[in-house]
């Protein structure tokens, strides 16, 4: 369990690389991939987010970039960026965050 990153990060290790429930906050991302780098020399194979808050959701992009999918093609969800780790959510949808008046999409949503 990573601690402080925003929400609470839970990274199961394995021979095949990490599983990341939750990437913690944007501003915390690359201390969060350098912990992990710590825990595994496999690459992050996962990215499982459990809410929609920033402090959860923040660091998907980036930490989904550092890491590695299992399958040679693009990611099949469609969700992340070819090549990088898939990410998962218990929502298809992509939460909206309100700015101003507007809404935005949050980057690195799985749909």
């Amino acid at each position: 369990m990573l601690v402080g990153a925003g929400g609470n990060i839970a990274v199961q290790v394995g021979v095949d690389g990490a599983v990341v429930v939750d990437a913690g906050s944007a501003a915390r991302a690359p201390a969060v991939i350098g912990t992990i780098k710590q825990l595994s020399p496999g690459p992050i194979r996962y990215v499982i987010n459990t809410n929609a808050d920033a402090d959860h959701v923040g660091g998907n992009e980036t930490v989904a970039r550092a890491g590695q999918s299992l399958f040679t093609a693009p990611d099949p969800t469609g969700a992340g960026p070819a090549g990088a780790a898939i990410m998962s959510a218990h929502r298809r949808r992509s939460p909206k965050a309100a700015v101003g008046r507007r809404h935005r999409r949050l980057a690195c949503w799985p749909e």
